[in-house]
């Protein structure tokens, strides 16, 4: 995943700082000519308790314990960018393997926006490799991610073609990474995927909709009781 996330960095053309901190492997990245800032992290859920959350049992308070590592990381590592506003505007990309272990209460974090605004990337191995698959190394990632998203949207809600809920989340969690209509007409700019997935959505439809991409698991329940059970609840 690491790999995937370095080509979306470099054909997005943002400038790269690779670093090891704490023995956490980081990709910095960052716009030269906008305030924007990022942080990508890649753990798994294990590395996630043993190098961030090392110092407390509590798996609750994970979400503080990256307050301070990135808060940390930001004075070890970013002074010089203070004077861009980073403090204001960064954000935290948190890409973990999925295992067995139940990872739903790791999604509270995002609504931590304390330090940094904060995302979780989840992703299982099986789905990355077979979206690697469909991806040509020869053509600029971006354009090959928007072909995707178009040509195999009919792939949505088939549970087999798990790679394509992968490619969506990836544009959803990474905050530069635009969707891009390839039909050349007025009606189609540049629009973020998630604008285009939730601008018709209610407030409730559109919390439900995080807990799909979050939560849901085709495994345990089919999404219309999924969809239920969360709508009896809220």
């Amino acid at each position: 995943m690491k790999e995937l996330i370095n080509n979306i960095i470099r054909d997005n053309q943002l400038k790269v700082m690779i670093d090891n901190f704490y023995d956490v492997d980081i990709i910095f990245s960052y716009f030269e000519d906008k305030e924007d800032f990022f942080i990508f992290l890649f753990c798994t859920y294990s590395e996630l308790s043993q190098k961030i959350n090392k110092d407390n049992n509590n798996e609750n308070d994970i979400e503080y314990a990256l307050n301070s590592f990135v808060y940390e990381f930001k004075k070890n590592r970013l002074n010089d960018f203070r004077n861009r506003n980073i403090d204001n505007n960064l954000s935290l990309i948190i890409v973990i393997e999925e295992t067995s272990k139940d990872m739903s209460h790791l999604y509270k974090i995002e609504e931590n926006s304390i330090i940094s605004k904060k995302y979780i990337l989840s992703y299982d191995k099986q789905e990355l490799e077979k979206l690697k698959n469909e991806i040509d190394d020869s053509q600029n990632i971006v354009n090959v991610f928007n072909e995707l998203a178009i040509k195999h949207s009919n792939k949505l809600q088939n549970e087999e073609e798990a790679w394509y809920n992968l490619l969506l989340k990836i544009f959803i969690k990474i905050p530069f990474l635009n969707y891009v209509s390839t039909i050349n007409t007025e009606v189609n700019k540049l629009e973020k995927l998630e604008d285009l997935i939730v601008q018709e959505l209610s407030v409730e439809q559109h919390s439900i909709l995080n807990k799909i991409l979050n939560v849901y698991n085709p495994n345990d329940m089919d999404l219309e009781l999924f969809i239920s059970l969360n709508q009896d609840n809220e």
